[in-house]
């Protein structure tokens, strides 16, 4: 998509790994199913970048794909309909996912991919801090995945917004001269 990530947005990523290593590290294993999350929100992604059609023709075209395998599961895992509760939980869920969905397929269009894979961050971070405040103990190696991602954030951030000013300044330098 001719993303051309500057040296400080490198670095970002470069502390996203080592936050990953950091954890891989200290739980002796991969975390795969972390790791086949990304990848495949990744490719949803660059799916949404290079499609023409819009956030909510999309997002609607997906869940008409998906509903039959979703009614089916319905029928196949429960004993009939659920109750009336249960079922109006089911329908409200709909617009609960597919709002998020069409909001980031209107973002997936409009910035880069890298700022959108750096910004998935925020969810596990945010998931962390309601993590602390119900009072579970954040192991040593999760505060520094932590510290090393939010630095990364943060260095991108920093990037990204000097980027846009250069950007600003040069596009107001040049509806000057015309």
């Amino acid at each position: 998509f001719r993303e051309r990530p500057g040296v400080l947005q490198w670095a970002a990523i470069a502390l996203a790994a080592l936050a990953v290593a950091t954890l891989t590290m200290n739980l002796g294993y991969l975390p795969w199913i972390s790791l086949v999350l990304a990848v495949t929100f990744a490719i949803y992604g660059a799916v949404k970048k290079g499609t023409e059609a819009g956030p909510v023709a999309s997002v609607t075209a997906e869940v008409t794909l998906l509903l039959p395998l979703a009614l089916l599961w319905l029928a196949l895992m429960t004993d009939g309909l659920p109750d009336p509760v249960s079922l109006l939980i089911l329908v409200l869920s709909g617009p609960l996912t597919g709002i998020p969905l069409m909001l980031f397929s209107y973002a997936a269009r409009r910035i880069g991919l890298v700022s959108i894979g750096l910004i998935q961050y925020m969810n596990p971070s945010l998931q962390a801090l309601s993590a602390l405040i119900m009072g579970e103990m954040l192991g040593r190696a999760h505060a520094i995945a932590f510290a090393l991602i939010w630095t990364g954030l943060a260095l991108y951030s920093f990037d990204a917004a000097k980027r846009e000013r250069a950007s600003t300044r040069s596009r107001a330098s040049d509806s000057t001269r015309t």
